[in-house]
């Protein structure tokens, strides 16, 4: 199911099961699942797209996370973290970049820089 890859690791506030690919840093989540309506939430190899399938692998919704909330004020232009927080599927990208999704559509509902 899940690529070569890439190892699970549990989330430590969540228990969700995360996934972390290998070569990057040991902090990076790639994916996640949402427990409440059950979307696995995968990032693409070249790290910049987001996609949730249902519990039959079926794509419900796939978005460039970088080209839709724009590219990072620092760092790299790839995804270093998702998690679903509150019901919205919560991205770190870049350096300090964030964007919150809409778990259901995919649609962007905020994002920013700290």
């Amino acid at each position: 199911m899940w690529p070569s890859h890439c190892w699970f690791k549990a989330a430590a506030t969540t228990g969700v099961p995360i996934l972390t690919q290998k070569g990057r840093h040991p902090a990076t989540q790639v994916a996640a699942l949402d427990p409440s309506t059950h979307p696995e939430l995968r990032v693409s190899e070249n790290g910049r797209v987001l996609t949730a399938t249902d519990k039959n692998g079926r794509v419900l919704w796939s978005i460039d996370v970088i080209e839709k909330a724009g590219p990072p004020a620092v760092g790299a232009p790839i995804i270093r973290h998702v998690s679903v927080v509150n019901g919205e599927i919560s991205v770190v990208y870049g350096k300090h970049s964030f964007a919150s999704f809409d778990p259901t559509t995919g649609k962007l509902l905020s994002s920013g820089s700290d």
